[in-house]
């Protein structure tokens, strides 16, 4: 046990009073610690590093920060020299010891006294002891300057320590024994300072939530909150107070939390490595104090960031990512209550605009750096207290966005929208898009657990710390409002008369076209949305949806449109629209049985040719030939294949139609003529005249051409006779053809019994199913006509007095044509040539080849019937040529494509062209029939007749005038003879002529011009 202070102090009067008595000898050590038995070393002030004042220290500081709140401290302090007062040095006698040493009133008790006294109690019995009352003192002074500088402390404990180490230099030996600390006892020094006594502290200190620069409300977390604003990129500045007594030297080390670093330190300070991270050091000396210096306090600022880890990494913006998603829905799947609906999708806002809005997260904004603010960082600011929504509503530019949009869509410009308010969870809310709102919460990518309340709702370690793929979203929707799909495309199309027709256009009608496979894009201005978004947002995305009617889809078979504007540069900004579920082609067309377009016919058009030739007579005697003949050239739609990119893809509107059934023209029809100015050709229709320099009076005629029922009907039929105008006209000028030119003149022209008859079938209202079953047809026909092309110029005159030939050109129509005679006639020989069977010449007529030769081989060649490849559009169908009576063709077909019939004693022959490629060998006979024969040569018999006819009735005529003249005779004669009946002159006249109407109606009836032996009413001369 250490001897009391009354001991020690009567100790040391009774050998100062020793030393006065004793003659004068130099010192070999301080006599106040001989005095108590202890060695120390020759106080000499020159040695002293603080001559000013009475402690001569040098501490160590290392605050390592366990987190925001926490500081484990551990001091070390290397003590030279102590306050005497604080141990009790100061006391006279000892006092008086002290200045027998050469020591001065400031000076303090250096370390060799210090060691000696140690164990001395200070105060009798059961006092502290000297080394206990340096720690007291030591614990004190600490603890005031930690309260001062950092905060409060707690749980501090001090011990000695053999040896300090400062700034990176070589440790430094300690010591507490006396026994060994003097020269004479081996230190190698003689040094009353040396070595010095060492002192650690180890004591946790609570920092002020001040020194992070955050100012919540009472759910603030400082520590989760620092950390995820350091996750972020954010850099905050810490003020520490560091100090030093008079004759103190202290260095601070400060070590960030584990989950930080240090960025940078002021200008007194120095960044040093610690092994993975960085601190920041400072160094006060003040062992230059004067005697009345105070101690330096120096306010002292390290900036933290974060310390990335091989879990979490400081998050960073990807070039391109947006720092805010605009959705627009504008849901039109109920037309009558359609819903503007805005989703402003917050990922991240950057520095400049937090400041434009004025938006501070920490409390002095000019201590920290905030690059920005992600979704979790809104969700820690608003759940920590740190920020005030309002600010972020009050400044987002929603009237803005909405006024982008309203400005383009006719029928929004009266929206009323709701509050902008805040989405709590978007799932839950049924939101589409990546999960988020202000209360979302992590699970894959964050790797925190045992979070609870409210800070569960952002993210501090793992993939997810503090990122914006789950954005925080403000949302407003407005009132139901009635808004037709029709009218929002015609919004944006400038074209007035599509505008027109899709105003004028039914639901229904476009649902029935959307059915038959039509599909069109828009293609709109690339800065069609620019006006939507607000420059201020900066890079942000653009979505913009609408929800369709459900009779329409995009051309992917999805239910909305979505238009794209990207702040990477990807937008993906056009409208394409189909029906859901469209008609589809690859059906076969039929008649029965009978196939007439195969299911991989695109296009299915059948065209017939019907050509009847009713008769073809050779006129001998007139010098003419005549034909007769109808015909009628008929197509059939049905649907057909039409161009799959109608406009190029680069137009503002592009059309894409695969196929086109009947049913589609025909509702293009009707709603045309539904519109207030139908569809129709801005220019008539007229016959290019000057382009073949023809001067007829149909030139001046024009056709107007309206896509309705009535005006396709008309034009249909205005054209067959502007047709037939202009055949009329350009044959009868064969009257002006000039015979020194052609060496031929016409003298007679007549075809006004010729007629080119249009029409235009199938248009009407279509039905409610988009079907091709039935077609819309078209028909070009000629009704039968009778055509003489006669020679007016006699065969004598040209033989041997020379000229031109002079023809005559006359039709008559085939209706007024009878054939009495001919017919009975042609009957009676077909008979009688049946009943010469077995004769030299066979029963039918004539044959060619003869039927004892092979028929006639005809071969098509490859041949391919398609005409608009483009289009898979094909001559095909049936072409059918009746042939007079009496001709007749038999044959057969390789590809059994040859149908020969008999209809009403003709021969009827079709050949029926196929779709594509064709490859045909024929073999065919030709046959003239007796009938035929007949039909040319019954005018010689008959002429044979008619003389003997001529010369009987001559001879008749003249018997009858004999007996006449021989009655006359009687009568003179006889009186009597004048009351019998008689011949008279006059009665005789009545048979000057014989009358054979009845022998020439018919086919004789159209021998050309009146002869010059008959009378007007065709009567003999």
């Amino acid at each position: 046990m250490g001897r009391s202070r009354t001991a020690v102090w009567s100790l040391l009067l009774a050998m100062l009073l020793l030393q006065s008595m004793a003659p004068f000898a130099a010192a070999t050590g301080m006599s106040t610690c001989s005095n108590l038995g202890e060695t120390c070393d020759t106080y000499d002030a020159s040695q002293d590093g603080t001559p000013e004042q009475q402690e001569w220290i040098e501490g160590q500081y290392h605050f390592e920060m366990q987190d925001t709140s926490t500081i484990q401290m551990e001091l070390t302090w290397m003590v030279r020299e102590f306050d005497r007062a604080a141990l009790g040095f100061d006391e006279s006698v000892l006092a008086a010891s002290l200045a027998n040493d050469g020591l001065q009133d400031n000076d303090g008790a250096p370390a060799d006294l210090i060691r000696s006294f140690l164990d001395e109690e200070t105060a009798g019995p059961g006092s502290n002891t000297v080394g206990e009352e340096l720690m007291a003192s030591v614990n004190a002074s600490v603890q005031d300057l930690l309260t001062q500088g950092f905060g409060s402390v707690s749980d501090m404990t001090t011990s000695f320590t053999n040896s300090f180490t400062a700034g990176g230099a070589a440790p430094i030996a300690c010591s507490t024994n006396p026994a060994i600390d003097a020269q004479s006892e081996g230190s190698g020094e003689n040094n009353v300072f040396e070595p010095p006594i060492c002192f650690g502290t180890q004591a946790t200190v609570t920092l002020d939530v001040a020194k992070f620069n955050l100012a919540g409300g009472s759910e603030l977390n400082v520590e989760r909150a620092y950390q995820g604003l350091l996750v972020m990129g954010s850099e905050i500045q810490t003020d520490f107070a560091i100090f030093a007594e008079p004759g103190h030297r202290s260095t601070f080390l400060i070590e960030p939390p584990a989950f930080a670093d240090v960025m940078a330190v002021d200008v007194n300070g120095t960044r040093v490595v610690m092994g993975d991270h960085f601190a920041g050091e400072w160094t006060i000396d003040h062992t230059q104090a004067l005697e009345t210096d105070e101690s330096i306090t120096q306010t002292t600022s390290l900036t933290m960031g974060f310390r990335n880890t091989s879990e979490t990494t400081m998050v960073t913006v990807a070039e391109g990512d947006p720092g805010f998603t605009l959705n627009l829905t504008l849901d039109l799947s109920d037309e009558r209550n359609a819903v503007l609906d805005m989703r402003a999708s917050l990922h991240y806002l950057e520095t400049e605009l937090l400041e434009e809005w004025g938006i501070q997260v920490v409390q002095f904004s000019e201590l920290a750096d905030v690059p920005l603010l992600t979704a979790d960082g809104l969700r820690l600011a608003h759940h920590n207290g740190l920020v005030d929504l309002n600010l972020f509503t009050d400044a987002f530019p929603v009237d803005d966005i909405i006024m982008g949009v309203t400005d383009g869509v006719p029928g929004l410009d009266d929206l009323t929208m709701s509050e902008l308010a805040w989405v709590a969870d978007t799932v839950d809310e049924g939101i589409e898009g990546p999960a988020g709102g202000l209360n979302y919460t992590h699970d894959a990518g964050c790797t925190e657990t045992g979070v609870t309340g409210v800070h569960r709702h952002y993210c501090l370690t793992g993939e997810a710390a503090m990122g914006y793929d789950h954005p925080v979203v403000l949302r407003t929707v407005s009132e139901p409002i009635n808004l037709r799909f029709l009218d929002l495309l015609a919004a944006n199309i400038d074209d007035p008369t599509v505008n027109d027709f899709l105003t004028t256009v039914q639901d229904d009608d476009l649902r029935r076209m959307m059915e038959a496979g039509f599909a069109a894009s828009l293609n709109p201005p690339s800065d069609m949305l620019d006006s939507i978004l607000p420059e201020q947002l900066g890079d942000s995305d653009l979505q913009v949806t609408v929800v369709l009617p459900s009779w329409v889809v995009t051309a992917s078979g999805d239910d909305r449109i979505s238009l794209t504007l990207r702040a990477n540069g990807e937008n993906e900004v056009d409208i394409s629209v189909r029906g859901p579920q469209p008609w589809e082609w690859d059906h076969e067309i039929t008649d029965g049985d009978q196939v007439l377009c195969a299911a991989t016919q695109r296009t299915c058009v059948l065209s017939s040719v019907n050509l009847d030739f009713e008769t073809f007579d050779l006129h001998e005697w007139r010098q003419a030939v005549s034909v007769e003949f109808g015909l009628e050239v008929r197509v059939d739609m049905h649907r057909l294949a039409f161009l799959e990119e109608v406009t190029s893809p680069d137009d503002p509107v592009h059309v894409q139609f695969e196929v086109i059934p009947a049913d589609l023209l025909r509702l293009a029809v009707d709603v045309s003529g539904s519109m207030d100015d139908p569809l129709a050709l801005e220019e008539p229709i007229t016959i290019p005249c000057d382009d073949w320099d023809w001067d007829y009076d149909v030139c001046d005629q024009s056709l107007p051409l309206e896509a309705t029922e009535e005006g396709l009907t008309s034009f249909v039929s205005g054209a067959g006779e502007m047709l037939t105008g202009l055949i009329h006209a350009g044959v009868k000028g064969l009257e002006d053809v000039d015979p020194e030119e052609t060496g031929f003149a016409f003298s007679n022209v007549n075809m006004d019994a010729f007629e080119v008859q249009l029409a235009l079938d199938g248009i009407g209202a279509p039905g409610p199913v988009v079907s091709d079953a039935e077609a819309i047809s078209f028909s070009v026909s000629i009704p039968k006509v009778r055509i003489e092309l006669g020679l007016t110029t006699g065969i004598w005159q040209l033989a041997n007095e020379g000229g031109d030939p002079e023809f005559q050109l006359v039709s008559e129509s085939a209706a007024a044509l009878t054939a009495p005679v001919l017919d009975p006639m042609a009957a009676f020989m077909e008979g009688f040539a049946r009943s010469l069977a077995g004769g030299f010449v066979g029963s039918s007529g004539v044959s060619f080849p003869p039927a004892e030769d092979d028929p006639l081989p005809i071969s098509t060649g490859q041949v391919d019937t398609t005409v608009a490849e483009e289009f898979d559009l094909s001559l095909s169908g049936p072409m059918t040529v009746t042939l007079p009576k009496g001709l007749k063709v038999t044959g057969t077909s390789s590809e059994d494509l040859l149908t020969i019939t008999e209809v009403e004693g003709r021969n009827e022959i079709t050949y029926m062209l196929p779709h594509g490629e064709l490859d045909d060998d024929l073999e065919l006979r030709f046959e003239v029939g007796w009938a035929y024969i007949w039909r040319q040569i019954w005018v010689y018999p008959t002429t044979f007749l008619i003389i003997l006819s001529l010369m009987f009735i001559g001879w008749r005529r003249r018997r009858r005038r004999r007996k006449a003249r021989k009655a006359a005779l009687k009568a003179a004669a006889s009186g009597a003879a004048a009351q019998k009946m008689a011949l008279s002159d006059a009665a005789f006249a009545g048979y000057s002529g014989v009358n054979s109407l009845g022998m020439m109606v018919g086919d004789v009836d159209d021998l050309g011009s009146v002869p010059d032996y008959l009378d007007d009413e065709r009567r003999f001369m």
